[in-house]
């Protein structure tokens, strides 16, 4: 099975995602921990003081060379009939379409999972992450970051959410 988590910066998508992972015995994939460690520790020392605009540039062929690397082992979870839960590859309709023919391909079910929040609360929540780097910390979002990323999401529209859990 997909468990597939959706839902703006902030929303909790990675508190969801970890405990469908509990819940269902499920191999959890985030792409921001894939980011993190496979890309960030040879980014540019300066890159975070730069504008988002930059970082985003700088970051827009690394999310797709971690979702390859990601679906490479998917693939083989799900050829074993084992569930997988994905944190993170869902802001855009095609993307989540994507997954939903993964989930066709490999004749397993699929679930969409709609985190959402009010964007003020949303915001507080990154920000604090950002300074106390608890377990659902990836990656340090500015609040410049966040404004980007608000308007790159793109919410899950009726027929994607029928049959969803809205959280």
């Amino acid at each position: 099975m997909i468990h597939l988590v959706c839902g703006p910066l902030g929303a909790g998508k990675t508190t969801v995602a970890n405990e469908l992972s509990e819940t269902y015995g499920a191999i959890r994939f985030s792409e921001d921990d894939w980011l993190n460690m496979l890309f960030v520790p040879e980014a540019p020392a300066d890159l975070m003081d730069e504008s988002p605009d930059v970082i985003a540039h700088w970051a827009m062929d690394k999310y797709p060379r971690c979702r390859e690397a990601i679906w490479n082992v998917c693939d083989q979870l799900l050829e074993q009939d084992i569930s997988i839960v994905l944190d993170g590859f869902a802001g855009t309709k095609a993307l989540r379409d994507f997954v939903r023919s993964k989930a066709e391909a490999h004749r397993v079910a699929f679930q969409l999972y709609y985190v959402t929040a009010d964007a003020d609360l949303r915001r507080k929540r990154v920000l604090e992450r950002n300074t106390n780097k608890g377990s659902t910390f990836s990656l340090a979002v500015s609040s410049g970051m966040f404004d980007l990323m608000e308007q790159h999401f793109e919410e899950p529209q009726k027929e994607e959410l029928q049959g969803a859990h809205i959280i």
